[in-house]
């Protein structure tokens, strides 16, 4: 980029005249590469939107088989098989049905007549 001064400028037409052209090229090749840099900028926001705001179901395939594989792996690694099976005892109860506490004995009781 030109950074001279007044003072610095040359004096001939045919030197202001490639400094004009420098510039320009300049100029042109900072507007390409901002022009590069939104086109990627909105090429990631839709992505992120496409993520964010779509259904699950909508969603690409690639990424749930991927996170599928990865978790499949470790567990495939991990699991090295039971050497006998263990047998778990539960005792056998029967469930009470809900119902309200009884107010304590305390507690005093006004009757009401209608």
């Amino acid at each position: 980029m030109f950074k001279k001064g007044l003072k610095d400028l040359p004096d001939s037409v045919s030197e202001l005249q490639e400094l004009v052209v420098e510039l320009q090229r300049e100029k042109e090749d900072m507007r390409d590469n901002y022009e590069l840099e939104i086109h990627i900028l909105h090429e990631e926001l839709r992505l992120l939107r496409l993520k964010s705001f779509t259904r699950i179901s909508e969603r690409h395939q690639d990424e749930t088989d991927s996170l599928q594989r990865l978790l499949f792996e470790d567990f495939s690694k991990d699991e090295e098989g039971p050497d006998k099976e263990e047998e778990t005892v539960v005792k056998v109860h029967k469930r009470k049905k809900p119902c309200r506490k009884p107010i304590p004995e305390d507690h005093p009781r006004v009757e009401l007549v209608q």
